[in-house]
């Protein structure tokens, strides 16, 4: 695929030939991708957002159907081998390739709940389990990602959301034929 580099970064350039001295200076002297973004996106005109889309328009790209397959797979395998950072890598690569709203997507950001959960990372993990049920994680599986989300609120301390979670699961659970 031919990508426009060479119109963005003349583009880039003209941009930076017509910004005074001082601001080319507090840019080219920021410490760190942090500071130059917050001193850069204030710089950004109606005209940038237009000449990004009018770049970008013949650029469209799909996403391969196959791919959160692949990268869950390969993140089980890391998860299996206890590389749990290697496994949450590879389930957010299955999440960035996945169609919105997707079981693909739903496994892939639950499969790094488990992850982040043996990382310690347990508010990260919340949030990915929340994020899993949004994107339709399946039914059947909801009581492994609920008991998840109980043991998330125990290590954080908050015993009451665990023992609401764990009601929530009993309630649910038996009322399942």
């Amino acid at each position: 695929m031919d990508l426009p580099v060479d119109e963005w970064k003349s583009y880039l350039l003209q941009k930076w030939a017509s910004l005074p001295t001082s601001v080319q200076v507090t840019i080219s002297t920021a410490e760190t991708l942090r500071d130059i973004f917050l001193h850069s996106s204030s710089l950004l005109q109606p005209e940038d957002e237009l000449f990004l889309k009018r770049l970008s328009k013949g650029y469209l790209v799909g996403k391969d159907l196959d791919a959160p397959l692949f990268y869950r797979e390969e993140g089980n395998k890391k998860f299996q081998e206890k590389d749990y950072t290697g496994a949450a890598v590879l389930y957010s690569k299955g999440v960035s390739h996945s169609r919105p709203n997707t079981e693909d997507m739903s496994l892939c950001y639950a499969n790094r709940s488990a992850a982040l959960f043996h990382l310690g990372e347990y508010e990260t993990c919340l949030k990915d389990i929340n994020r899993a049920q949004t994107h339709g994680y399946p039914e059947r599986l909801q009581p492994k990602i609920m008991l998840r989300k109980a043991e998330c609120l125990v290590a954080l301390g908050r015993l009451q959301e665990a023992s609401q979670t764990i009601s929530d699961l009993e309630r649910n659970f038996t009322a399942t034929p």
